[in-house]
C-alpha cells in the first residue's frame, strides 16, 4: 500500500523513476471531479508529500505521470507542479 509506505521505505527501493497513474475518477469530467477530496487520490497525494518532505537524494531522477482527462486543471496537479 503505497499510502502507507515511508520515506525510508520508498529510498530504500532504490528507484530511479517512477511511474504514476492517478485514478480517473476523481479527476474525470463524466466522474464527480472531487480530486483531493476523493480517497482514491490518497496514494498520489501521499506520494506528493514525500516529494516535499524528501532529501533531495533519495528522490528518483524520473517520474512520469498519466495525464488522466481532469487532471490537468485539478488542485493535485497544481500542487504537484509546486512542489516539482
Amino acid at each position: 500500500d503505497i499510502s502507507a509506505m515511508s520515506e525510508m521505505q520508498l529510498s530504500a527501493l532504490h528507484a530511479d523513476a517512477w511511474l504514476l497513474s492517478p485514478p480517473c475518477q476523481p479527476f474525470s469530467r463524466v466522474g464527480e471531479m472531487l480530486g483531493e477530496a476523493d480517497a482514491r487520490t490518497g496514494a498520489l497525494s501521499h506520494l506528493i508529500s514525500l516529494l516535499e518532505s524528501c532529501a533531495l537524494q533519495l528522490l528518483p531522477r524520473f517520474m512520469l505521470l498519466e495525464n488522466v482527462a481532469g487532471f490537468e486543471s485539478s488542485s493535485v496537479r497544481r500542487r504537484l507542479t509546486a512542489v516539482l
